[in-house]
């Protein structure tokens, strides 16, 4: 595998990224439960493709060219530095819906728990699964 085979696994890793930030923006469970499985097909294509393309030419060459600048194409640079903005994008997107839980979770422990001695919210005491015995 050579610069343009890796800039093909850019593209893909680039297309699952999309799919990620658009179901991070939709924020339903159902879209946000395949968000994991895409950002590590992402890191696993991109990953693959470092790999041989170092593996062709030795891992030593690559090193060369990226310190020199020599052999650099400019499409896979340019295809590297959409998939780290749409990593960002993600982080940022991911951040908030952490924040937003951790409040809720802070909102919802006050509700039904009231507050502690020193003022916090009292934690949440469900663990997100329901047993039934009947």
């Amino acid at each position: 595998m050579g610069v343009p085979e890796l800039r093909d696994c850019l593209g893909a890793a680039n297309a699952r990224m999309d799919r990620v930030l658009e179901a991070l923006r939709i924020a339903s469970p159902e879209a946000l439960d395949g968000c994991a499985r895409l950002i590590e097909l992402a890191c696993r294509e991109v990953a693959g493709g470092i790999r041989e393309a170092a593996g062709t030419g030795g891992e030593a060459a690559l090193g060369a060219a990226e310190q020199t600048g020599a052999g650099v194409d400019r499409a896979a640079l340019s295809a590297a530095l959409e998939l780290r903005t749409r990593i960002r994008q993600a982080r940022r997107l991911l951040d908030n819906v952490y924040r937003f839980q951790a409040r809720w979770g802070e909102s919802l422990g006050s509700r039904t728990g009231g507050y502690l001695p020193g003022g916090q919210a009292a934690p949440v005491r469900s663990a997100s699964r329901v047993c039934l015995r009947g």
